[in-house]
């Protein structure tokens, strides 16, 4: 078997846990991860950390407030590939 999440468009850093286990970090894109060690037969929880820049917080001027903002935080779409292999 093999798995992998991808988390779609992230805004701007990605940190990733599976059952507890640190899977990793990603600060930009594809923001697609390996869990096919991670990954438990039946329920798993799934934790996703999304940190934004300081861009926001320091632009407080009239110049920045007239520019467009981009968007911020998880946008996805997420999806989990799974690949099983058969025997022969």
């Amino acid at each position: 078997m093999h798995a992998k999440l991808n988390l779609g468009e992230v805004y701007k850093t990605a940190d990733v846990e599976l059952n507890g286990k640190h899977i990793g970090t990603k600060i930009c894109p594809p923001y697609c991860f390996d869990v096919t060690n991670f990954l438990l037969q039946g329920e798993n929880k799934l934790k996703i950390d999304v940190t934004n820049t300081l861009a926001k917080s320091v632009g407080n001027n009239d110049f920045d407030r007239a520019m467009a903002q981009e968007p911020s935080g998880l946008i996805g779409p997420i999806t989990f590939y799974i690949r099983v292999y058969k025997e022969h």
